[in-house]
């Protein structure tokens, strides 16, 4: 008894040390512990620099461009600097999708939807979505006029409640900007007041700061939803999540009733035409985690984008008065801004490309996964390793930029006034995996911002330096912050 109990120990520990082992010629790294692997040297560092993005840029300092990391049972690398980024955003052994608890956890416990999947299933699903959307307006004129229409409302949602004073600049255009991708999706769009809506799209927000983008302690020791449920987020993430399928289960329910025209109609009868084809990936299931993806999608990036471009434009006032003179010259008083005013709104182009930069609302692109043993910088990188990519370190790489601390939309204009397109620059990444939804994103952060400013001068609200706290999580967002929308005449 006694030595079957030593044999079943031995194994045990022989297990661990297999486990806990680095693979040959692996990223260096810090040191990696039982069950823990890297948790506790990242918390630390993480107590003291408070975003996860810093984390990685102190540990690139330590080690170089690309760490080793174990985070729970997985095995990471954390990629900085553009060599190191460029080669992982394009090369097709790292064009997988991190499968992991939390990653799992808002699909209804599958891999669905379009972000977090790979190989034929995200071939087919990215290319009927983008084909399917393109029908609905994606990319042409109709678009467009759907982003006017949603700046019109801002605007003038804006001009009634600035009377009343300072205007909180948190969820000021979520609704609105969730509108721009929904009406092409549903063929239906929210009121800017509607309440249930607003409550929904908070607890989105509240759901990406409860999670960094390696899906933080909860997807890499799932086992602390057991003995923290609370503190590990899991309580309130299952919370968000059942609300936001209860609202989409409805709102396809609608559709089935109404039958129309739009996406959810057409990806229904998709899945009406393959009910035979038991692996068919046109479900009601995938429905919903697709709906899913372009919900958090339209309510978190480009919302959290225009409102940090709102501060530094309070913060500094001279940008914003460069912006207000090549509008007057550009545009009549009257005149509603479009896509085609790019080449005369050189500089509005140029200071939403530095906020992007300067204040990267994504310092970390979406993880990316090795599908097979492969190479990186002369490392060797094994099957299913997760990539955590540092946009972050990329928008802020002194050798290219020389001063990236300072704020200046002037390094994105060239001698002959023309806007500049930087290597160095990709706040929606590149390559194959580059976001889906880039083109939207930066039609609405230009309509909107033009008619806004075309508008509006915008001033802080106390006379203290001007400064939100930046929050973490999946996505850097700004706490609440107030700000003076004073029309101008």
């Amino acid at each position: 008894m006694v030595v079957c109990f030593a044999l079943i120990i031995l194994l045990i520990i022989c297990a661990l040390a297999l486990a806990n082992q680095k693979p040959k010629n692996y990223p260096p790294g810090p040191l990696w512990l039982p069950f823990l692997g890297c948790f506790l040297q990242i918390r630390n560092i993480y107590v003291k620099k408070r975003y996860y993005h810093f984390v990685w840029a102190q540990m690139q300092q330590i080690y170089g461009s690309i760490v080793g990391l174990k985070l729970g049972m997985n095995k990471v690398i954390v990629v900085s600097g553009y060599e190191a980024v460029q080669q992982v955003m394009v090369k097709n052994d790292f064009q997988g999708r991190p499968d992991g608890f939390c990653f799992r956890l808002r699909t209804l416990g599958k891999r669905l939807g379009v972000v977090f999947v790979e190989g034929s299933f995200m071939k087919e699903q990215r290319r009927f979505c983008l084909s399917q959307l393109r029908l609905f307006g994606w990319g042409k004129t109709q678009m467009n006029d759907i982003v006017t229409k949603e700046a019109i409302e801002v605007v003038n949602s804006i001009k009634t409640e600035c009377q009343r004073g300072p205007i909180q600049v948190e969820q000021l255009f979520d609704v609105s900007t969730l509108n721009t991708i929904w009406t092409m999706i549903a063929s239906d769009r929210f009121s800017l007041d509607d309440e249930k809506l607003r409550k929904l799209v908070y607890l989105v927000h509240e759901g990406f700061r409860l999670l960094d983008m390696s899906g933080g302690p909860l997807n890499q020791m799932p086992f602390i939803r057991y003995v923290a449920p609370k503190k590990s987020g899991y309580t309130s993430i299952i919370a968000i999540i059942a609300e936001l399928v209860d609202f989409l289960k409805d709102v396809v329910k609608k559709h089935q009733e109404l039958q129309g025209d739009s996406f959810i109609n057409t990806f229904l009868q998709e899945v009406n035409n393959n009910k035979s084809n038991k692996d068919s990936t046109f479900t009601e299931n995938q429905l919903l985690a697709i709906l899913m993806d372009f919900f958090m999608a339209g309510t978190e990036t480009t919302s959290n984008t225009l409102s940090f471009i709102i501060h530094y434009l309070v913060k500094y006032p001279q940008v914003q008065e460069k912006i207000h003179a090549e509008i007057d010259k550009a545009l009549s008083p009257q005149q509603i801004p479009t896509m085609e005013d790019r080449e005369k709104l050189v500089y509005l182009e140029a200071t939403i490309m530095e906020v992007q930069r300067h204040g990267s609302p994504v310092p970390i692109a979406i993880p990316h996964k090795a599908i097979q043993d492969t190479e990186l910088m002369n490392y060797s990188i094994p099957k299913d390793t997760i990539v955590l990519p540092s946009i972050w370190s990329v928008h802020m790489d002194e050798d290219y930029w020389k001063d990236p601390h300072v704020f200046r939309p002037e390094r994105f204009i060239d001698s002959k006034g023309k806007i500049i397109q930087h290597t160095h620059f990709m706040p929606f990444g590149i390559g194959k995996r580059r976001c889906i939804g880039e083109i939207l994103a930066k039609t609405t952060l230009f309509i909107f911002l033009s008619a806004i400013l075309q508008n509006f001068k915008l001033e802080s609200n106390s006379d203290e330096d001007f400064t939100a706290k930046v929050l973490d999580g999946v996505t850097l967002a700004l706490a609440p912050f107030q700000v003076k929308f004073i029309p101008r005449k």
